[in-house]
């Protein structure tokens, strides 16, 4: 990653040899591990080959890439919900099925894949295909919490999600032809008022004055459009307005590169954050992985397009998960079957509405400094102290008002001989 940025003297240590032993050292028992590498020579013997890895057990295998999976991989979402959940079927019976005797059980699964098997969310995996309500057909969320790591960080590293604060970054409104996210603005300026709390920007105008906003945040959550591949390089573009022709406006993921500093934890509310040209290799990056490559510990975006309203209601729930002080992915797990729970139709139950929310990354809790419990817990355990104190206070005067005026006495006292 340093390599990428030019950056080679911030490499502190080459992977070890011995990677599957290492790996398993940081494993904890409720760990599970899957590398999906897809290769091929120009589609010429395209395979797929799967390691899955707990800290006692390990699957191997190979199979052929089928073109029937493509619907599941394509960008964006395939209209035809049944041939959509054809291929999330048989990539689940060909990629999970032959490891699930491994991985059954473990809650947390991090996920290493390249290339085709990059672009799909596998917590949308089926084992069924009975209902066109995807509650019914058993999606791989319902059994693992799933992030994508990337690579492993060193041990050590120090999360500044609290001594740099959070930033909203709201994306403005414009006259442009993308949509003018009025409800995202809405939604962000609530949540700067819950367990995330923090400052609420959406005049920045330039993408040179977001990148100096977005250095000074510990924690960010950037809302806005991003457009898809197919831009300078294969790059997405993430727009500052509702315009895609003010480029002054706009930022590309290489640009984050140079930046000295970085928030240890984003959310990145917009399509396709997550997403990069699979066959761009190093040369192409998402804002996810740029956002890695410069020192976040923990990005949360999307893989695909988003809907604008269930994808506030996904990270409504992952705030509310996160306040809570479990693990992140685990928090957007929650959030999405918290989603699937309350939706309202079989259509906005496809994987576009959820599965296209994914943890890069670290999945830790949120750090909080010098305490294992959250801000706003201290904030409630300060003010009922402070009801409290002040209750008592109360009490005390009135019934000090009730007694009346005390009478004193000035004589002297009298001694038992009567002096």
């Amino acid at each position: 990653a340093q390599s990428i940025r030019g950056r080679s003297e911030l490499m502190r240590e080459e992977p070890p040899l011995d990677m599957l032993v290492q790996v398993r050292r940081r494993m904890n028992p409720d760990d599970g591990l899957l590398l999906c590498v897809d290769y091929g020579l120009g589609q010429v013997a395209h395979r797929v080959i799967t390691l899955a890895l707990t800290r006692d057990s390990l699957s191997f295998r190979q199979c052929r890439f089928n073109s029937d999976w493509s619907c599941a991989l394509d960008m964006p979402q395939p209209l035809d919900a049944k041939l959509e959940r054809r291929a999330l079927n048989l990539l689940h019976d060909s990629i999970y099925a032959p490891a699930r005797h491994v991985l059954h059980g473990h809650q947390r699964l991090y996920v290493f894949a390249t290339n085709e098997m990059a672009k799909l969310s596998f917590d949308a995996l089926l084992a069924d295909t009975a209902s066109a309500d995807i509650r019914h057909c058993h999606p791989l969320v319902l059994d693992h919490a799933i992030s994508y790591p990337y690579f492993l960080l060193p041990s050590g590293l120090k999360s500044e999600e609290e001594e740099r604060g959070t930033l909203f970054l709201a994306p403005r409104s414009g006259s442009g032809s993308l949509t003018d996210l009025r409800l995202l603005r809405a939604a962000m300026a609530q949540w700067r008022k819950g367990p995330l709390a923090g400052l609420l920007d959406s005049s920045v105008t330039t993408g040179v004055a977001a990148l100096q906003r977005i250095t000074q945040a510990g924690t960010l959550v950037w809302g806005g459009h991003c457009g898809g591949n197919g831009f300078l390089g294969d790059e997405p573009m993430a727009y500052l307005t509702n315009s895609m022709f003010e480029r002054t406006a706009a930022l590309l993921p290489s640009e984050l590169l140079a930046l000295h500093a970085a928030p240890s934890f984003v959310i990145h509310a917009a399509c396709r954050s997550g997403s990069f040209y699979p066959y761009g290799n190093s040369g192409s990056v998402s804002f996810a992985r740029a956002f890695l490559f410069v020192g976040s510990r923990t990005v949360v975006a999307a893989q695909n397009v988003a809907d604008e309203a269930s994808s506030i209601k996904i990270i409504d729930f992952l705030l509310n998960a996160l306040a809570d002080g479990v693990p992140k992915d685990i928090a957007l797990q929650r959030a999405k079957l918290a989603y699937l729970e309350q939706a309202p139709s079989a259509e906005q139950t496809r994987p576009l509405y959820w599965a296209t929310w994914q943890v890069w990354g670290e999945a830790n809790a949120v750090q909080r400094k010098g305490s294992g419990m959250t801000w706003y817990t201290w904030l409630l355990l300060l003010g009922g102290t402070i009801t409290m104190a002040l209750g008592i206070h109360r009490f005390r005067k009135i019934r000090a008002l009730n007694r009346g005026p005390q009478v004193t006495s000035s004589a002297r006292p009298v001694s038992r001989d009567g002096n």
